[in-house]
């Protein structure tokens, strides 16, 4: 449990996640929004890793909250 618990602060900390899940959970939309959108496959890609990171991140949390 403090390995999974720590993993997930670097994680946050590494992708510059701030806020609350809710918050997770609007920049991994806008991410998916930009990938969708994103004209360059790079920026696209980006934009689909880093929602993705977002959405991990979201789901860590919200298993850590039941237990």
């Amino acid at each position: 449990m403090a390995k999974l618990k720590t993993a997930l602060l670097r994680a946050q900390e590494t992708a510059g996640f701030i806020g609350s899940n809710e918050s997770l959970l609007w920049k991994a939309r806008d991410a998916l929004t930009d990938a969708i959108n994103n004209r360059e496959i790079d920026g696209g890609l980006q934009s689909a890793e880093f929602a993705l990171q977002a959405i991990n991140t979201y789901l860590l949390e919200t298993e850590l909250c039941k237990q």
